[in-house]
């Protein structure tokens, strides 16, 4: 038996094929399997062709980079330039199976976002295929724009089977319909009916298309369409067998399938943002959500933001910097401080921080610049 996963979100984005280059032991390998989705979550595929593209990426998909190569020249693709906040992939290596020895294949690069990696973010990336640190004898650029992610309560979608599909077992998220087509002619006497289900999977909406509707007779194809939710919840297991027959007497056709349904993802923590124009503000969390604070700020001169004030409950902050690849070296960038509520941070409480712009080894100094704010946690 074969199971199918149906990905919860819409298929990922494949921008290109992957394309041939010469098989010298410079250059990446030529023959290449062919690109397809990246396994598990939603994804936005680069290939070769899209060299120095700018793409768009809903925050929680995967960003994934499909380049030939060949290490057994020596060579391999690495980042050159990035960004903090997105860091480095998880590298991986599909061989040319059809290939001789030493032909090469493709290497895959892939990028999760979420987490600091939110809707709003723009991050460039630079690869090179190199032996080591040499000077690199390709490069491969591209810019990510993190945008929203796709909302869990859009649109119920669909998982499809059709008479392939027989024998198969398939993931559906629970809230997604289920919907069965097979070929059919009802005018023959025949029809596709249940023959075994569970009380809870229970029975389908049937409908009946004909391929030629002027034609009396004309076979067409039945629609069979179960929802989920309700009583068909995440978690449950669903057989189901059809019998395509006369009344109740022998099949000429049997199709049968099983249901795993699955729970929706939770949907991306919202964040409330900050910045140097919100000095000294109030403002409304509701239970859940982030607060992001984004202050601009230069390491290499010794200043960072530290808090000075806060309290046991509110706590500190996760600390990440985005460094300002527009300007020189040096030039600084924005310090990102996050804080989670939830947890023990509950609606109804208050919350006040102070942070101060101060080189740490120099206690005694002054601060350069001190930022303050008070969170108030609603219900969400």
């Amino acid at each position: 038996m074969r199971t199918l996963v149906h990905s919860i979100l819409p298929v990922a984005l494949v921008l290109s094929g992957l394309a041939c280059a010469a098989q010298t032991d410079t250059s990446p390998a030529g023959s290449l399997p062919v690109g397809g989705k990246a396994d598990g979550a939603s994804a936005v595929e680069l290939g070769i062709d899209d060299d120095g593209t700018t793409v768009q990426v809903p925050q929680g998909y995967a960003v994934v980079v499909r380049l030939p190569a060949n290490p057994t020249a020596g060579f391999r693709w690495r980042v050159i330039s990035t960004d903090r906040t997105f860091g480095y992939p998880e590298e991986d290596f599909v061989v040319d199976e059809s290939g001789r020895v030493g032909s090469g294949g493709v290497a895959v690069l892939t990028w999760q976002t979420g987490g600091f990696v939110r809707a709003g973010g723009t991050h460039t990336v630079g690869l090179g295929y190199a032996r080591g640190d040499a000077e690199p004898s390709q490069t491969f650029g591209f810019t990510v724009e993190i945008v929203d992610a796709i909302a869990p309560d859009a649109p119920a979608g669909i998982v499809e089977l059709t008479i392939e599909d027989d024998g198969t077992t398939v993931q559906v998220q629970e809230g997604f319909d289920l919907v069965v087509k097979l070929a059919a002619n009802p005018s023959t006497g025949y029809q596709w009916s249940v023959r075994s289900t569970d009380r809870t999977f229970g029975y389908p909406e049937q409908s009946f298309e004909a391929d030629d509707p002027d034609l009396v007779g004309s076979p067409g194809t039945v629609t069979l369409t179960w929802h989920t939710g309700g009583f068909v919840r995440a978690g449950e297991s669903h057989a189901v067998e059809l019998a395509y027959a006369r009344d109740s007497g022998r099949a000429l056709r049997i199709f049968d399938f099983t249901v795993e349904i699955v729970a929706q993802p939770a949907p991306p923590a919202s964040a409330v943002e900050l910045t140097t124009e919100d000095n000294g503000a109030v403002v409304e969390v509701p239970e859940g959500s982030d607060v992001v604070v984004r202050l601009s700020a230069n390491p290499s001169t010794g200043f960072e933001w530290k808090v000075v004030s806060t309290d046991r409950t509110f706590g500190y902050p996760e600390a990440d910097f985005v460094i300002d690849e527009s300007g020189p070296i040096g030039s600084g960038g924005i310090a990102v401080l996050t804080w989670h509520t939830g947890g023990f941070v509950r609606a109804g409480g208050q919350h006040s921080v102070t942070l101060e712009y101060r080189r740490p080894g120099d206690p005694d100094a002054e601060a350069a610049d001190t930022f303050t704010f008070t969170v108030e946690i609603v219900d969400p």
